[in-house]
């Protein structure tokens, strides 16, 4: 749903035609104000985001996520800031996933629940 236009003309069908409130699964790396305020016009109260590893090597390397943990807290803070519920995925377990590095994926997943209201 980059596509702006696209989504100024889907709101104002959507909300002629359905307008029930909705969820939306989004990459990181396409969270944007403007977006989100576009979704927010048409009615959206929820934004899913894919963490899927709080450790960089894992989430780039081996999932092929090309991410950095500022880029996905940043975007939560956006998401926050214009008041949607936000949940995320998260991957435990995955091979490579490296045990001895836990800590580091729950601080990523800590500091994003932390802008839960």
């Amino acid at each position: 749903m980059t596509d702006k236009e696209w989504l100024r003309e889907y709101i104002t069908q959507y909300r002629k035609r359905i307008n029930i409130p909705f969820t939306v699964n989004q990459r990181v790396e396409y969270v944007e104000a403007e977006w989100l305020d576009l979704l927010k016009e048409a009615g959206c109260v929820e934004i899913c985001i894919g963490l899927n590893v709080g450790i960089r090597i894992v989430r780039n390397e081996i999932l092929n996520r090309k991410m950095t943990n500022d880029e996905i807290i940043n975007a939560c803070h956006l998401i926050k800031e214009k008041k949607f519920h936000l949940r995320t995925y998260n991957l435990f377990g995955i091979p490579g996933g490296l045990l001895r590095l836990i800590g580091k994926r729950l601080n990523l997943i800590l500091l994003v629940i932390q802008m839960s209201p």
